[in-house]
């Protein structure tokens, strides 16, 4: 497993976990829309939405990927 997917697995397990929410907001790479949802969840005491969850996790799963791209590029152009 790749340290993408142990990211977004970690995301996801922590916003099923109210006790670990929290940790959603450390992530540089969130998108921010999604602090709502979270935010609701948490004053609930209860875990994100199933459909949430998939949401934010696929949203963090593509600006990784974007993010990995980028060093990518960045890496290649360097050695040109």
């Amino acid at each position: 497993m790749s340290n993408q997917e142990d990211h977004v697995h970690n995301i996801i397990d922590e916003l099923s976990d109210p006790a670990r929410m929290s940790n959603y907001f450390t992530r540089t790479r969130r998108d921010k829309r999604f602090d709502a949802i979270v935010r609701r969840a948490m004053s609930c005491g209860q875990p994100a939405l199933h459909v949430g969850i998939d949401r934010i996790a696929s949203r963090y799963s593509g600006r990784l990927m974007a993010l990995r791209g980028e060093t990518i590029a960045r890496t290649k152009s360097r050695l040109v």
